[in-house]
């Protein structure tokens, strides 16, 4: 146990369960309701990531604000805003082109699989642009939780895929275009993880306020998709009211919200889940290095793939199976691996040292 602890740089026991908690917790969460809004309204990407930032700018106020002379002002950075402007550019990038690519046909659980791939793009974008290295064991486990996590969702990806045919819905031009901006999405991704590491060891570790700018300077991009927010924001107005049995449609009744719009509702819910969701990746992002962050969120795709599979009912077979070994086995093997990955330059002063 003290070897994951340590492998995961140093952080305490209470930090890891709030990190992993919020991650597990609040992204599986999330997925549920945005799979939810994706199935109603496909189209809605750049109104969902509009009222995300949106939503995670208001909240973030309160730890960024001060009052001087009974006026409002933003407290004093202590990370320089041109960084926070390269940061944001990553970032927006990112979240708008993964929920853009629900335009284009891509499933739920298709999606979930493509950015699983943010392991292998940060160990390439960390070798190729910091010179890092890593040992046979990351490479190996990182492989096998990728793949592993590939397998359990083939089964799924076809079923929907026959389906999609049978109805006469498939549309494989439109899947290719989806899946094209998911590859873009997965390496602006993985940038900004790497640089996210490289901005906290230079000016320490400030995650509070790089949640905020990194949303607030991202909110006048969405101005050119203006009309396109509005139209969405009125279908989601217009939409049926939640159906709901027993004591869930109780309760929403006592609440005074039985006859909300169900995509009203699963709105707020994502945006609820959202902010746990990045909360417990910023506090990670704090702690430990852009490779562990990307293990831990695929090792949350993995259980939003099993809670998927058990909602729905799927048979689980030899393929699924196997491919919860591989990623399970593959995490095991890097939490025991060393996690600081040396870099060639690390390499280079050793070597002085030793040889004066």
């Amino acid at each position: 146990m003290s070897n994951i602890i340590s492998s995961l740089v140093g952080i305490t026991t209470f930090e890891i369960i709030m990190s992993v908690g919020f991650i597990m917790g609040g992204c599986c969460s999330n997925a549920y309701f945005l799979e939810k809004i994706v199935k109603d309204a496909p189209s809605s990407g750049k109104f969902i990531t509009f009222t995300q930032f949106l939503f995670l700018t208001l909240t973030g106020l309160y730890t960024n604000l001060e009052f001087k002379n009974y006026m409002p002002t933003l407290k004093k950075r202590n990370i320089p805003i041109t960084r926070w402007l390269l940061v944001v550019c990553l970032f927006y990038s990112s979240s708008l082109l993964n929920n853009i690519a629900f335009d284009y046909n891509i499933p739920m659980i298709l999606h979930i699989v493509f950015r699983s791939g943010s392991l292998f793009a940060s160990m390439g974008l960390g070798w190729l642009f910091m010179n890092k290295k890593y040992n046979k064991k990351q490479v190996i486990s990182i492989t096998c939780v990728t793949i592993g996590v590939i397998i359990t969702t083939l089964n799924s990806v076809n079923s929907k895929k026959s389906k999609s045919r049978e109805d006469g819905e498939f549309n494989l031009s439109g899947q290719l275009v989806g899946i094209f901006i998911l590859t873009l999405g997965l390496i602006a991704s993985s940038g900004m993880s790497l640089l996210n590491e490289h901005t906290y060891k230079q000016f320490g570790k400030h995650t509070k306020e790089s949640l905020f700018y990194t949303h607030l300077l991202s909110l006048p991009l969405f101005l050119p998709f203006i009309s396109d927010i509005k139209s969405s924001m009125i279908d989601y107005i217009n939409s049926d009211p939640i159906e709901l049995q027993g004591v869930a449609s109780e309760l929403l009744n006592l609440a005074g919200i039985g006859n909300t719009p169900k995509l009203i509702l699963y709105l707020v819910g994502n945006l609820i889940t959202q902010y746990y969701c990045i909360s417990g990746v910023r506090r990670l992002s704090a702690q430990s290095s852009a490779l562990v962050i990307n293990l831990v969120l695929t090792l949350r795709k993995m259980v939003s793939i099993i809670i998927s599979v058990v909602y729905l009912g799927t048979t689980v077979n030899n393929q699924f199976i196997l491919g919860a070994v591989l990623a399970f086995g593959g995490a095991l093997v890097f939490s025991l691996s060393k996690s600081k990955p040396e870099t060639v330059g690390g390499k280079m002063e050793d070597k002085k040292k030793k040889s004066e």
